[in-house]
């Protein structure tokens, strides 16, 4: 995030610069951050993966994650820190407890 706000200061605030890079800066750090996040939901786990949706393709992400796999893409998390619904699947529903516990 440092980067980020210091190559916006460098190259300022004018509506016809390109900012793509700054943004993206933003981002990684969201998804780094996030991922810390992810990883302590894991160790309080202990290796057990609640039940899953197996279609969806953010869960299936998670499930990969916390069995060793690479982190989620921020385009997961999103739909993965989201507040479920009553019919959503049992990872759904203990990663949202977990979230807001924090």
């Amino acid at each position: 995030m440092a980067t980020a706000l210091y190559h916006l200061e460098l190259q300022g605030r004018a509506p016809q610069l390109d900012y793509a890079g700054i943004n993206i800066e933003v981002v990684k750090a969201l998804e780094v951050d996030l991922s810390r996040v992810l990883e302590k939901y894991r160790d309080c786990l202990d290796r057990g993966v609640p039940a899953y949706d197996e279609v969806a393709g953010h869960q299936q992400a998670l499930v990969d994650y916390l069995k060793g796999g690479k982190a989620a893409s921020i385009g997961a998390m999103i739909h993965l820190l989201r507040k479920p619904t009553a019919d959503d699947s049992e990872l759904a529903q203990s990663v949202y407890e977990y979230v807001i516990s924090l």
